[in-house]
C-alpha cells in the first residue's frame, strides 16, 4: 500500500541515491504517481485499445494552464462518480467538456461501467518544449505501446490522488516514476567511466527495494558507444603523431 508518508519517504530516498551516484549530472527531477489503468466508454461501447489512469505530477501546477474549470473540490462525488482534470487532447478525443462525464470500467472485457468520471477541468502545457514534459509518460499527450493504441492520464493534486486510490482497488497501489533531466552539456570524456559506474551502482541500490523497479535510459549505451569510438580513434592518432615526430 502507498500512503502520502511512504511516498514521501521513498521519493526522498531515491532522489538521494541518484544524487549520490550521479553527483552534479542531474539538473532536475520530478516524481510521478500513477494509478492502475482503466478503460473508457464512448458512444455506448467500451474501447479496449485505449486506457486511462489517474496521475499526480510533482510541480505540474507551474507548467499548465486551465482552458476550462479547475481541480475538483472533492475527487469523490456521488455514488459511482469520481472527478478529475484531463488534457485538451483527451477532451477532444472523447468529445467532452467541463461538467460532462465519461463512463469507465476496470477491465477491458466489462459489459457495463464501474464508475463515471466527471470532468472538472481541461488543461494544456504552457510550454510543450519544456524539458519537464520530455519524460516517457507525459499525461497530457496520448501514448501507445505494443498492446494499446492510446494512453491518457487524469491529473489530480497529491492529496486527491491518494484519496481516489481506494476507490479503484482494494489495495492502494500506485506506480512511482522519476523523470530526471540529465546534464548532457556538462559531460567531458573524463566523466564517462564514472557516469557508467554510477548507473551500474544506481541499478544495484534500487534492487534493495522490495518492489519491481527499473531504470529506463539510453545514456549508458550512448556514452559507451561514444567512448568506444574515441578509443578507436586514439591508436591511429598516436601513430600519426609518432610519424610526424620521426619525420621532423
Amino acid at each position: 500500500d502507498y500512503t502520502p508518508e511512504t511516498y514521501t519517504q521513498i521519493s526522498s530516498e531515491v532522489n538521494q541515491i541518484v544524487e549520490n551516484e550521479l553527483p552534479g549530472f542531474i539538473l532536475d527531477s520530478q516524481t510521478i504517481l500513477n494509478s492502475r489503468f482503466m478503460f473508457a466508454w464512448k458512444g455506448g461501447s467500451l474501447i479496449p485499445d485505449k486506457r486511462v489512469n489517474f496521475a499526480y505530477l510533482e510541480g505540474v501546477d507551474e507548467k499548465i494552464r486551465f482552458l476550462e474549470g479547475n481541480y475538483p473540490e472533492n475527487v469523490i462525488g456521488e455514488e459511482n462518480v469520481l472527478k478529475g482534470v484531463i488534457g485538451k487532447h483527451m477532451a477532444e478525443d472523447y468529445g467532452v467538456r467541463v461538467g460532462e462525464s465519461i463512463p469507465f470500467s476496470f477491465k477491458d472485457t466489462a459489459e457495463e461501467a464501474d464508475f463515471f468520471l466527471e470532468i472538472t477541468g481541461i488543461i494544456e502545457e504552457i510550454d510543450p518544449a519544456d524539458p519537464y514534459w520530455f519524460g516517457v509518460h507525459n499525461p497530457l499527450r496520448s501514448h501507445s505501446d505494443t498492446r494499446f493504441d492510446i494512453e491518457y492520464s487524469i491529473v489530480l493534486p497529491q492529496d486527491q490522488f491518494f484519496s481516489v486510490l481506494p476507490e479503484l482497488s482494494s489495495v492502494s497501489r500506485a506506480t512511482l516514476e522519476w523523470n530526471m533531466e540529465f546534464d548532457d552539456q556538462g559531460i567531458g570524456l573524463q566523466d564517462i567511466s564514472s557516469i557508467l559506474l554510477g548507473f551500474e551502482k544506481l541499478n544495484g541500490k534500487l534492487q534493495n527495494y522490495d518492489v519491481a523497479n527499473s531504470v529506463t535510459t539510453e545514456i549508458p549505451t550512448i556514452l559507451s558507444e561514444y567512448d568506444n569510438e574515441v578509443q578507436a580513434l586514439r591508436a591511429p592518432l598516436y601513430l600519426l603523431s609518432a610519424e610526424i615526430v620521426l619525420l621532423t
